[in-house]
């Protein structure tokens, strides 16, 4: 017959047995040494560098004709790139003859993608231009949205409502817009 310890005495066993396993009592944190444990998620970019710029092309007017200034950016995307020709021309493309045919007072309400479509909501100050310079204005969204990848054509809208607005050849059309549509204004690269 085989003889067990009686329940108390396992009991104790076991108890003393656990509490050696345990945090050492003294308070202070063991260092573990270098290496030993691994961060749990990488980190997304390496600690002390700066977050780096896109490119974003947008297109300002000179001598009537459009021509592509590549901006640095923190954040590409469709809302960034009309947002950034929407705040006009910095000091140095005005001084090199750049200028806008958008109104100052034109505002993005919302800008989003509906497949390669970009669906643009502006305020009505887009219409405070007329003939040639509203012509111009229409051709600076389309080219600008349209040089974000992804987007193939625009449509614009304004104050919620689709519009008609026009071509490079001056006819109206509420159909979604291409660069093709106003490729004769956009100046040949040298």
């Amino acid at each position: 017959m085989s003889r067990r310890a009686p329940l108390p005495v396992a009991f104790a066993v076991a108890l003393a047995l656990a509490a050696a396993c345990g945090i050492p009592s003294d308070g202070q944190p063991t260092v573990l040494p270098g290496g030993v444990v691994a961060p749990a998620v990488a980190p997304s970019e390496p600690a002390g560098q700066p977050a780096t710029d896109v490119d974003v092309s947008v297109f300002l007017v000179q001598a009537e004709q459009l021509v592509e200034v590549v901006r640095d950016a923190r954040s590409g995307g469709l809302r960034n790139a009309l947002d950034l020709l929407l705040a006009g021309p910095r000091e140095a493309e005005l001084t090199a003859g750049l200028r806008t045919a958008i109104s100052p007072q034109t505002a993005l309400r919302s800008a989003r993608l509906e497949g390669d479509t970009a669906v643009v909501d502006l305020n009505a100050a887009l219409v405070e231009v007329g003939g040639q310079e509203q012509i111009l204005a229409v051709a600076q969204i389309v080219l600008t949205a349209t040089a974000v990848s992804g987007v193939r054509q625009v449509r614009i809208r304004l104050e919620g409502q689709a519009v008609e607005v026009p071509r490079a050849d001056g006819t109206l059309t509420s159909e979604a817009l291409r660069r093709e549509d106003y490729r004769r204004l956009v100046r040949a690269s040298p």
